[in-house]
């Protein structure tokens, strides 16, 4: 009996794992298969079948670009040689994202709806199959019509097949593989042999030849630890000609006493740019020279660490610099912050600001700097890496693609795929090694779309990778696309325990095999770059140089789109400005106290400075200016001074820039319902925001902006030997803050962010700050009549809002000690102190 897409099972015998088919078919029970990749009509796949030879699959399967829009179907028609009273449908499935997939599953007119759970990956390994087995009514013999239909979003699956039966299936028949070992082979001889093929009309290669870097347990030092990072001195930088397999190497470059940390190649494919670092010198420093080892020039060479340089259309390099002057504020090294240069090392500007990191900025084609920027505010600070883009000139920063995602926690070395709307990229850990998987990401569907619509991997053996992958020291970095769906990696044998730990050059496909392109006999090779030349992408227009001092302009056009329904319209009367000070020159120097040194306060790691606030008008826009180049964020006020909502990421202006957004927490990719008019905030010119009374330089520290409403209204009753409610608010010095700052923290008063224990998600409006603070509840004339004045609640609302810091700035007021501010330091504490108190105290 023949039939589209099925094959009739019976007689089955399992014979050294294959499946025999038998041609005659037994009335009592039978079952039938179809490939999944015999579809009658289909919509969703980009490819047809995706081939997984050597894995559990056995063969080609329907993958899972398929099921990520709701309609995406798959339609089947299929026999039953016999009529029957039940018919079991059996879809054999892999599924690597967390949450399950929604799929309506239709015999003839009859449809059921299936949620098909994860499985722990797609399919690479036996344990990773599983089966969704459904039981329709009874169905005459002859042909029917199957068709799975996804039914929400990020339904994607690797679909294998499926069985058609008059019973239940047993157990056995969930542990097989359907495909025989002859087609197994033939699709795995034609894999290999076309990448081999592939690999040999590969264009010349240049690479990096030394020893492994170390590990600098993360991203944000990877760059600028002394002496932990580069272990063993002596580079090379070499090429290959892939099509002459028998040539050796040409050296291009060696510096027996240096280390290169990456590299790249000029539209033209005539210069490569390269960072490099001499024995005795902490930084690495910009240089060029051209593809044949010719025109060598040191380009960078100051007190600063220079990296990741990449050509702008228009000649200049962008790069990766601690010119920023700032020092991380979690670790004993330099941020990193964009700037760009002439070749010459003449013209330096400054790109982006950052208190932390920027890296591995790539030109978009549409002339946009991909980056990855390390950053947060008053939010987790473990799975915040992601992508970002900038103009050429510092102007319209933007988030390209994974703020909110937590599986990969880093996307960084992200290239363009040329032809296409994504990018490759590897997917690291924040602490642990920097490498990890490689994969893809697109916007298509916006900047979070989930794992399988927004970002996917293309390597297995790291399926996941949050906040410390694990053994990832000899994982994949450094993709580089040599077409639509392979790419250049460098890869040491990840997990392989027999493997010969180097890293080598490999030409990786889209569906996770390899082939080996070259590796050296001794030490690794990394950071593959095709001398291939490439299109030059426009360059945007830049705005007239501006004086650095020169303001930038933000227009609000609705600080309403983007809220919930908590938020009523004129709810909102103003936005406060703040900013996230940089760093320098305070290092961390000294044992940390509450997870910080210097200490901040019991949550924020951050210094906090309140440039002031903003009117919002009745139609909730605003219109202001800010001082360019600062890590700035807003609040959104109500009336009593409030934070109804407030921003998860800085941003920057670069000076004269103007920009506008379209609301508070907005949908970037929506756009905002027409306007019967312009908004009006517009039809006025820019303000400047208004700073607080009470000065400080906008500082804000509790001593300064809470303590003295305490004092004032406070004290009188929550002080001395024997406070009211065992609440002493005075401003007596502790170990490391003061008694009030410590008691409302001990009492849970005030709302928090823990900078390590939480996830990415926006917090809805008025779920946190001073809304969610109790401490609020006793500034009102109903406890015991206190009467504050609007200043009053202003300092208090303005310090809870801002994540409660005791400190204004980083600068230790005891250095050397735990925190740098610890007031029990000393031999006055060991020697006298304890020993007077123990004696006539304790009791």
């Amino acid at each position: 009996m023949n039939f589209t897409g099925s094959r009739i099972l019976c007689a089955v015998m399992l014979l050294s794992g294959l499946l025999l088919a038998g041609s005659a078919v037994d009335a009592a029970t039978w079952k039938t298969w179809t490939e999944a990749e015999d579809y009658v009509a289909q919509n969703g796949s980009q490819a047809e079948f995706f081939a997984m030879a050597e894995t559990a699959s056995g063969g080609r399967i329907v993958d899972n670009d398929w099921g990520r829009d709701v309609g995406d179907f798959l339609r089947y028609e299929v026999e039953t040689p016999e009529p029957c009273d039940e018919l079991y449908v059996t879809i054999r499935f892999a599924r690597a994202i967390g949450s399950a997939a929604s799929v309506s599953v239709r015999v003839d007119d009859v449809t059921r709806n299936v949620r098909f759970p994860h499985t722990g990956g797609w399919g690479f390994a036996d344990s990773q199959w599983q089966l969704a087995e459904l039981r329709f009514e009874g169905a005459p013999a002859g042909k029917h019509v199957i068709e799975l239909t996804a039914t929400a979003a990020g339904s994607n699956l690797n679909t294998d097949g499926l069985f058609l039966s008059n019973h239940p299936l047993k157990e056995k028949d969930r542990k097989i593989v359907l495909s025989d070992v002859a087609e197994i082979q033939r699709v795995a001889r034609e894999r290999d042999a076309q990448l081999q093929d592939d690999v040999e009309r590969l264009p010349p290669i240049v690479y990096i030849v030394q020893p492994r870097l170390g590990n600098p347990d993360g991203m944000v030092r990877y760059h600028s630890w002394p002496g932990r990072i580069v272990r063993q001195w002596g580079c090379r930088i070499e090429r290959i000609d892939p099509s002459q397999p028998d040539e050796k190497p040409r050296v291009l470059f060696e510096d027996p006493e240096g280390a290169v940390f990456d590299l790249n190649l000029s539209y033209d494919a005539k210069t490569l740019f390269f960072s490099h670092r001499r024995r005795g010198d902490e930084n690495w420093h910009l240089w060029e020279m051209g593809v044949d080892g010719s025109r060598l020039k040191q380009i960078t060479d100051d007190a600063y660490t220079d990296f990741g340089p990449e050509e702008l259309p228009d000649g200049r390099l962008v790069f990766s610099s601690t010119r920023i002057r700032c020092f991380n504020v979690c670790a004993q090294t330099l941020s990193t912050a964009l700037f760009s240069i002439n070749r010459d090392g003449t013209d330096l500007r400054q790109v982006t600001v950052n208190s932390l990191n920027d890296y591995t900025p790539k030109m978009l084609p549409s002339g946009q700097i991909l980056y990855t920027r390390w950053e947060y505010v008053d939010r987790d600070v473990k799975w915040r890496q992601s992508l970002w883009t900038v103009n050429p000139d510092g102007s319209n920063m933007q988030l390209f693609f994974g703020n909110t995602i937590l599986n990969p926690a880093v996307f960084w070395q992200a290239r363009p795929i040329p032809g296409t709307d994504q990018v490759v990229a590897t997917f690291a850990p924040h602490h642990g090694w920097p490498l990890g998987a490689i994969g893809t990401v697109t916007r298509r569907h916006g900047p979070e779309a989930p794992i399988g619509k927004g970002y996917d991997w293309i390597t297995q053996e790291y399926p996941n990778i949050f906040d410390n992958a694990g053994l990832t020291e000899w994982a994949y970095r450094d993709p580089f696309p040599v077409g639509g769906r392979q790419f250049l990696v460098s890869y040491g044998g990840g997990l392989d325990a027999q493997a010969d730990k180097r890293f080598a050059i490999y030409l990786l496909d889209a569906s996770d095999v390899k082939r080996l392109v070259h590796e050296d006999a001794e030490v690794s090779c990394i950071y593959p770059v095709p001398i291939v030349p490439r299109s030059r992408p426009p360059m945007l227009a830049e705005k007239a140089h501006q004086d650095s001092q020169s303001p930038g302009t933000f227009l609000l056009q609705n600080v309403y789109e983007g809220l919930d329904d908590s938020v009523s319209p004129g709810e909102i009367k103003s936005l406060r400005i703040l900013e996230q000070p940089l760093k320098f020159p305070v290092n961390e120097s000294s044992p940390r106290a509450f997870e910080m040194t210097p200490v901040m306060g019991r949550r924020c790691y951050y210094r906090k400075r309140c440039l002031g606030v903003v009117p919002v008008e009745a139609d909730g826009s605003a219109h202001f200016t800010v001082p360019p180049f600062r890590e700035i964020y807003f609040q959104a006020l109500d009336a009593e001074g409030r934070a109804v909502q407030s921003m998860g990421s800085a941003v920057n202006l670069a000076p004269g820039e103007f920009q506008t957004c379209v609301g508070c927490h907005d949908d970037r990719n929506a756009t905002i319902a027409p306007r019967r008019r312009i908004p009006l905030a517009a039809e006025k010119p820019p303000v400047a925001p208004v700073p607080y009374a009470w000065g400080n330089d906008g500082d804000i520290a509790f001593p300064v902006v809470v303590q003295p409403v305490l004092d004032r209204h406070c004290v009188a009753c929550h002080g001395g030997t024997a406070p009211d409610g065992r609440l002493d608010l005075s401003g007596d010095r502790t170990r490391f803050f003061s008694v009030a700052y410590d008691r409302i923290w001990d009492q849970g008063l005030v709302y928090s962010i823990r900078l390590t224990g939480n996830d990415s998600q926006v917090i809805p409006p008025k779920k946190a700050w001073s809304f969610a603070s109790s401490l609020t509840k006793y500034l009102e004339p109903s406890h015991y009549k206190v009467q504050l004045s609007r200043e009053e609640k202003e300092r208090l609302h303005l310090w809870m809002d801002t994540n409660a810091n005791y400190y204004g700035r980083h600068e230790r007021t005891r250095p050397g000690t735990i925190g740098g501010r610890d007031c029990w330091a000393g031999e006055w504490f060991d020697k006298r102190l304890i020993p007077t108190y123990t004696k006539q105290c304790a009791d």
